[in-house]
């Protein structure tokens, strides 16, 4: 599912002189003859677009340049997708062709949207195809009964060491959707981004990475703060804006089991820190404990994305 669209550029225009206007358009080479433009600033672009040049088959034609964007685009993709189309075939009088037809654009849901409001959106976004893959994983997930009563000196079952490993992804989700909510709402807190600043220096490398636009500075910044952590993770926030409560959202918010958000993430996190730091497993957790874990996680991401908007007077994207 996405929007495609296909440029035909007639055989009087060698390819460099193609490379060159597509450079100058702001796109980037990805990898050999395939180009991408998601600008990170404001946090406008959902997923970029993506443009791939090739040699036509037609006799009349030279190339082809096929543009695309995912079906979870912002209009600003779409906006810049149409862009691309316009300025093309304007620049070298040439057709193209989209899903609505020769020469026609893309319908744009013209809902323009930026800035911190977008970022965590994106950040809780972001979450859905993670958990995606751990729910695949666990479904192909097979087990030999023979294999539990293998003699070794600590018991632990295949489901047990399953489940035990794939915290450590889940916990990696939480610290990925914390730090990227976190570098959004940091990203409008020019005073606070200040002050981090000089609190933590940043190196010659992360400097360079500035300077050809491969990280922001929200991003180094946030980098530099601990997100593996729960009581870390409502520090962070409250430093950052005292109307954003965690401490109260978590332990006041419960799961079906009458465990508090604050409670099960803390044990989730903590758990994680024994099995990779001191290979101390927990031999009665198993796959399904790690399934209840993975619904609970996935409605606690929820409902702190439609806090945040709550508290922001946002409108929720979802």
């Amino acid at each position: 599912m996405g929007r495609d669209a296909t440029i035909y550029i007639p055989k009087t225009f060698k390819k460099n002189e193609i490379l060159e206007y597509i450079n100058f358009l702001g796109y980037k080479l990805s990898y050999k003859d395939c180009y991408y433009y998601c600008p990170k600033e404001k946090y406008r672009y959902f997923s970029g677009i993506m443009l791939v040049i090739s040699k036509s088959k037609e006799s009349n034609i030279g190339y082809e340049i096929w543009v695309r964007t995912q079906a979870f685009a912002s209009s600003y993709d779409v906006l810049f997708q149409n862009e691309t189309l316009k300025k093309f075939r304007n620049h070298f009088k040439c057709d193209f062709v989209s899903g609505y037809g020769k020469n026609r654009y893309f319908y744009n849901p013209l809902n323009y949207t930026e800035g911190a409001e977008n970022g965590c959106f994106l950040a809780y976004e972001k979450t859905h195809s993670l958990f995606a893959y751990l729910y695949i994983f666990l479904n192909q997930q097979t087990y030999n009964e023979s294999l539990e009563n293998l003699q070794i000196p600590v018991m632990i079952s295949p489901s047990s060491m399953c489940a035990n490993i794939s915290l450590s992804y889940i916990c990696s989700i939480l610290e990925d959707f914390f730090r990227n909510t976190y570098c959004a709402v940091l990203s409008e807190k020019n005073y606070y981004k200040e002050k981090l600043y000089k609190d933590n220096k940043l190196t010659y490398d992360e400097f360079i990475e500035i300077h050809h636009d491969n990280i922001t500075l929200d991003e180094i910044l946030s980098r530099k703060l601990n997100f593996q952590n729960i009581d870390k993770i409502i520090t962070n926030f409250k430093n950052l804006e005292k109307d954003l409560d965690f401490n109260s959202f978590f332990k006041t918010n419960k799961n079906k089991k009458k465990e508090s958000y604050y409670d099960l993430l803390k044990r989730i996190f903590e758990q994680r820190h024994a099995n990779i730091h001191r290979l101390n497993f927990n031999p009665i957790y198993k796959c399904e404990d790690l399934e209840k874990d993975l619904k609970d996680v996935e409605n606690i991401l929820k409902e702190i994305y439609m806090y945040i908007c709550k508290m922001k007077k946002w409108k929720p994207q979802i």
